[in-house]
């Protein structure tokens, strides 16, 4: 069971990770994630898919909309990616 002191540690915790990396950053790790992992129930193949899509479309916002090309958000991008992958793999491996 969590105590109010734990929640606030976590919440600590949670919080120094997101000024360290950038709210920027941490949009980009989930949106990434969250893509991927919202097509699971199709298949791996559906995963590839928009794993593939989400990364082409992370290079050409970076290259073509936003005035200075951080990288380092692509390769957010791809983390997340990459986690939701990971998840999903074991859990299909255990339920199948």
């Amino acid at each position: 069971c969590f105590t109010n002191h734990k929640i606030k540690y976590i919440m600590k915790k949670l919080n120094n990770l997101l000024n360290k990396v950038g709210m920027d950053k941490a949009l980009h790790f989930a949106f990434a994630g969250w893509a991927v992992s919202a097509v699971s129930p199709f298949g791996i193949t559906a995963m590839a898919i928009v794993f593939i899509l989400v990364f082409i479309l992370s290079v050409i916002k970076e290259r073509c909309l936003d005035d200075y090309a951080d990288f380092s958000d692509v390769v957010a991008s791809f983390l997340g990616e990459i986690v939701a992958l990971l998840l999903y793999i074991p859990a299909d491996l255990i339920l199948n």
